[in-house]
């Protein structure tokens, strides 16, 4: 979707996952919120991340909308760029060689 202007503030895509860290995902905007699932494995998670809570370099506040736990910051899943986010490969919830991954990014 786009705003007023033209200038894009949310998409949906996948990626394929290459089990190194860093891999970079392109939106086209700077994401502030984004939601991620693995559709390879069912057994993955639904990751949420926001900058609001704690999304950039270093461990994550992370939330899985399929648990009904408090959120955690124990790993680095990545963070938001100028026009994307990265993945990191520290859990196969969101980079694992070539793994499907569906997403919802918002800016």
């Amino acid at each position: 979707a786009n705003d007023e202007n033209g200038n894009p503030i949310s998409k949906v895509g996948s990626y394929t996952g290459n089990g190194i860290s860093g891999l970079e995902i392109t939106v086209g905007f700077q994401p502030r919120f984004v939601i991620i699932k693995d559709i390879t494995s069912g057994s993955r998670n639904w990751l949420v991340f926001d900058t609001l809570r704690g999304w950039a370099a270093g461990n994550d506040y992370e939330l899985n909308l399929n648990k009904d736990e408090v959120q955690n910051n124990n790993n680095d899943f990545g963070a938001p760029t100028a026009t994307g986010f990265t993945a990191e490969a520290v859990n196969a919830d969101i980079n694992a060689s070539g793994h499907t991954y569906i997403y919802y990014a918002h800016a």
